[in-house]
């Protein structure tokens, strides 16, 4: 038997996409001979390909908050899942999909079909639908997971917010400040020089900056720079030294530890305040929640902390011996391991760091704002006097003739 995949039209017009297990396209079609699907087409479909089937934050949020609702409603997984395949809209989704439907009436595990795409589903995603069916319920436990991705949402959003509005406006002001040396400052220059101008040392820095530009072989050696960088950052980012040590210069630089530290461990904390409050056991939890973290410094430490209590130590213990995680979480973990409140105090650190990091990108953006304006505006004025100083002495000369 073989993997195909299939586009069929329903009754209303949709075109949907799945995966059959089938000896040949004809047994595929063969299969959709029923009235309310059009078969379209079928194509042989390497079963490797299922593991590289990525999901953006957003399609996965849908996917898990529409099978939560079904799901919360008394209807059965496997009519759950023919209902979501019918109603997405996504490819991916209906593909992956129509695979655990089909897996699943062959009498697969829900944890099994759901782990067969583990570039779609995160691993504590993974681990949570294993807890739930063991018995932790999967109601719950989807309505939990919906939260979560929801607070990774708000926690993106938040990176996407410190960089963008920068990004943007110096983009901006890069594209214009190039056109004028490009195109505007050459004008001028020719005009100036046809009448014989005193250039002032200004308007020399400006013209020799745009002849610069303006220059073929400048241009390729700054494109030919630019490749060999990227090639270079594509080929230290393998290297696991190099990794590490940029990861810890992103905690510990003045602005950056400020909002990407505090971030970084709360998506931790919230993490692992999920797990613990859905039964997973705290070694696993820690090793599940490490695949959360994005940066190799902390994931060392985190590895750091699961060893320790793989012998014997304390979770407080663990976290104050790396020294890598904020005092207050650190003590605040030491207080619900002793009063019987992890989950819940975790829950609080992460709320307490996301907060502290929201003040400080508040403040930056705050300051960053007229930073900028003044630097654009500076570029712009000397674009502007280096252009008019040498009009005006031309106009000078003229009026003492």
């Amino acid at each position: 038997m073989a993997l195909f995949i299939y586009k069929v039209k329903n009754d209303v017009g949709r075109t949907l996409v799945g995966i059959a297990e089938a000896e040949n396209v004809k047994e595929v079609k063969r299969q959709f001979h029923v009235p309310d699907h059009f078969f379209i087409s079928a194509r042989a479909y390497n079963s490797r390909h299922l593991a590289r089937i990525r999901l953006k934050l957003d399609d996965l949020l849908m996917f898990n908050n529409r099978l939560s609702c079904l799901v919360e409603a008394g209807v059965p997984i496997l009519q759950a899942l023919s209902i979501l395949w019918r109603q997405s809209e996504h490819h991916d989704v209906q593909i992956i999909v129509s695979y655990m439907r089909e897996e699943l009436e062959e009498g697969a595990s829900l944890w099994e079909v759901f782990s067969a795409f583990p570039a779609a589903f995160p691993p504590i995603y993974l681990a949570l639908i294993n807890v739930a069916e063991v018995g932790a319920g999967m109601a719950n436990i989807l309505k939990k997971l919906s939260q979560y991705l929801e607070d990774q949402k708000k926690f993106y959003s938040r990176l996407s917010r410190a960089t963008m509005y920068p990004a943007f406006v110096l983009g901006f002001a890069l594209l214009v400040l190039i056109g004028l040396f490009v195109f505007i400052v050459p004008t001028f220059e020719k005009v100036i020089l046809r009448l014989h101008g005193e250039l002032p040392f200004l308007s020399k820095v400006l013209f020799g900056i745009s002849n610069l530009l303006c220059n073929p072989y400048f241009d390729g050696a700054v494109v030919i720079c630019v490749i060999i960088a990227l090639f270079l950052w594509r080929f230290l980012s393998k290297i696991e030294a190099y990794k590490y040590m940029l990861d810890y210069w992103k905690i510990k630089a003045p602005l950056l530890k400020n909002v990407l530290y505090p971030l970084s461990v709360a998506r931790f904390t919230r993490s692992l305040s999920l797990l613990l409050g859905s039964g997973v056991p705290l070694v696993t939890a820690v090793e599940v929640c490490n695949t959360t973290i994005n940066n190799s410094w902390l994931q060392k430490a985190v590895e750091d902390i699961r060893q320790n209590l793989l012998d014997g130590g304390s979770l407080y213990d663990a976290f104050k011996i790396t020294k890598a995680f904020p005092f207050m979480v650190v003590e605040m973990i030491g207080i619900g391991e002793t009063g019987g409140k992890l989950q819940q105090l975790l829950e609080m650190a992460s709320a307490y760091l996301e907060e502290e990091a929201d003040y400080a990108l508040t403040k930056y953006l705050t300051y960053l704002e007229p930073l900028m304006i003044i630097a654009v505006g500076a570029i712009v004025l000397f674009v502007l006097l280096g252009i008019y100083l040498p009009i005006f002495s031309i106009q000078s000369v003229l009026r003492t003739l």
